[in-house]
C-alpha cells in the first residue's frame, strides 16, 4: 500500500495505482539556416506533465508566425544561426521586457559549442537568454498548473466536498513527487511553487559561464549541482583531494532546469527560499510573479561562496534587468495545432 500522508489520510482508504506515461511526438524535420529539429528524449522516465509537445514550424517561409504558437525543440548548429532563427520568428527580448509580446514556445536542448565566437558579449548574453528563459517558462507552466489544482482541492476539501478516487490520488503523487512526508497541506503548497525566471537565468549564467562551461557544453549542466552517484556526472576539474561529488549532467537543458527548479523546491538547504517565497505569494496572491532579486537573498547556502554569490547574483539580475522577465509569459499553444 502506497504511504499517505496524514493530512489526507481521510479522504481514501487504499488504492491501486495505473502507470501512466507521457507520448512525445516522432522527430520534425526540417531544413533551415543549419538547423536540426529533434524529439526530445528524457535520460529515465519522467511524469506526464514534464513532456513537450511538439509541432513542425515552416522556418523557410518569408514571415514565420508566432501568432499561433507551438512548442517547437530545436538543437542548433551554431550560436550564429540560432542567433538568425530568434530574429526570423521575431523574437525579441525588449518586446518581452515591454510585456508587447508572449515568449515564443521554442525550446533549445544544447548550448551551442560556439557561444564564444559571437561577436559581442551583448550578442552572446541575449543569445543565452533567448535560449534559456522558454526553458525556466516551461518548468514554471507546469508548476503552476499543479498549484492551481492543488488550491482548488484544498478549497473543496475545506468545503466538506467528496474528492474522487483519482484526485486522491494525485494529490499522494504530489506529496511523493516533492518529498513531502510527514507534513500537512500547507508545506505540500509551500514546495509547489515557481521560480522567478530573474533569478534562475541568473543563477544560470552564474553557474555555466553564459553556457560556455565545459559542464555547460557537455553535460547540459547550466546549475552547477553537484551529485555523488559515480555513473553519472563530470568530475571538477579542481575537485580537492578526497571529495567525491560530481557536477550533475543531464540528456537536454530543460532535464536541467527541471533539477534546478526541484532542488529549490525540496533541498532542506533552500528551506528559507520557500519560507521567504510563501509571504511573498500571501502579500501579493496568486496571479503575481515572485520577485526573483528578494529571493536571491535566500541563496547563501547555494555556493560555497555564500554572501559573495548572492551580492553577485543579485549584479546579474540588476545589471541585466532580468526583473522585467518575472512577468513574462509562453505563448498561449494553439489547440488546434
Amino acid at each position: 500500500m502506497r504511504r499517505r500522508l496524514p493530512v489526507w489520510r481521510s479522504l481514501a482508504p487504499e488504492f491501486s495505482v495505473d502507470p501512466r506515461f507521457v507520448t512525445v511526438a516522432g522527430l520534425i524535420a526540417a531544413v533551415a539556416l543549419g538547423m536540426v529539429f529533434e524529439s526530445p528524449r528524457p535520460e529515465k522516465p519522467v511524469p506526464a506533465w514534464w513532456g513537450i509537445e511538439e509541432a513542425a514550424v515552416d522556418l523557410d517561409a518569408d514571415a514565420p508566425s508566432v501568432s499561433k504558437p507551438t512548442d517547437v525543440v530545436l538543437v542548433p548548429e551554431s550560436a550564429a544561426k540560432l542567433s538568425a532563427i530568434f530574429r526570423r520568428i521575431g523574437y525579441r527580448l525588449e518586446a518581452i521586457r515591454q510585456g508587447a509580446r508572449p515568449v515564443p514556445r521554442v525550446f533549445v536542448t544544447v548550448m551551442p559549442a560556439d557561444m564564444l565566437m559571437l561577436d559581442s558579449v551583448e550578442h552572446r548574453k541575449t543569445v543565452f537568454f533567448k535560449s534559456m528563459l522558454p526553458l525556466i517558462l516551461h518548468v514554471n507552466e507546469e508548476i503552476v498548473e499543479q498549484r492551481q489544482r492543488l488550491l482548488d482541492l484544498q478549497k473543496r476539501i475545506r468545503a466538506d466536498q467528496e474528492l474522487s478516487t483519482g484526485e486522491r490520488l494525485w494529490i499522494e503523487d504530489m506529496a511523493d513527487l516533492y518529498e513531502v512526508k510527514s507534513a500537512g497541506a500547507d508545506e505540500l503548497l509551500r514546495r509547489v511553487d515557481v521560480i522567478p525566471p530573474s533569478l534562475a537565468l541568473a543563477q544560470a549564467a552564474e553557474e555555466s559561464g553564459w553556457g560556455t562551461s565545459r559542464f555547460a557544453q557537455k553535460g547540459k549542466a547550466l546549475f552547477g549541482q553537484r551529485t555523488f552517484h559515480q555513473t553519472s556526472g563530470l568530475v571538477p576539474a579542481e575537485r580537492p583531494d578526497g571529495e567525491r561529488h560530481k557536477i550533475k549532467s543531464f540528456g537536454r537543458l530543460l532535464d536541467g532546469v527541471h533539477s534546478y527548479a526541484r532542488n529549490l523546491n525540496i533541498h532542506p538547504a533552500y528551506r528559507q527560499f520557500r519560507k521567504v517565497r510563501a509571504a511573498l505569494r500571501a502579500q501579493h496572491g496568486e496571479e503575481t510573479m515572485i520577485d526573483g532579486l528578494t529571493l536571491a537573498g535566500t541563496m547563501l547556502r547555494y555556493s560555497e561562496r555564500g554572501a559573495d554569490y548572492v551580492r553577485t547574483i543579485k549584479i546579474i539580475i540588476r545589471a541585466n534587468e532580468l526583473d522585467q522577465f518575472d512577468q513574462a509569459r509562453l505563448g498561449t499553444l494553439d489547440p488546434g495545432a
